[in-house]
Order: structure tokens, then sequence, then C-alpha cells
């Protein structure tokens, strides 16, 4: 699975929260330490396997709950306009 970052979003991190915001809106949303580990990844060009497999090392998760919070969150993230 691989996705587009809308033209128009801009990734912050301010103070110890994570934001990403859509300038074409005036939206901006927050999410926590692990939403932010998988939009990096994804930013990077990892798929969804490697973040889950990132995921379930740092956290102490299996795979199909890594894989479940990936997806939940993609689905999230599409339906804000935030990915393509």
């Amino acid at each position: 699975m691989r996705f587009k970052k809308s033209e128009n979003i801009i990734h912050r991190k301010i103070g110890e929260e994570y934001f990403l915001i859509d300038s074409s809106r005036d939206e901006l949303h927050a999410f926590n330490e692990t939403g932010n580990l998988i939009w990096e990844l994804f930013m990077k060009g990892l798929n969804k396997t490697q973040i889950a497999d990132r995921l379930s090392k740092i956290y102490e998760i299996n795979d199909r709950e890594a894989i479940k919070d990936i997806e939940e969150f993609i689905i999230e993230l599409k339906n804000k306009g935030i990915v393509e």
C-alpha cells in the first residue's frame, strides 16, 4: 500500500505534539507519537508490512495488531483528505 500526501499538507511538531496542517482548508489535525511514527515511515517510502514490523518491535505488539492500527490510521487520513 502506497499513498501520496496531499499537496497542501504540512507536518509539524509543536512542543510534544504532532500535527498535520491542511493549509487549503485551514484545518489542524493532531496525532500521537505512534501516528507520527507511521506518518514518517510512510513518507520515507516504507510499506505497511515494514511499518508493522517496526511497530511490533517498538510497542511489543503482534504484527496483526500493528497492521490493524496502521490501516485505521490510513483510513482516517484518507477520510480527512490528508492522503490520496
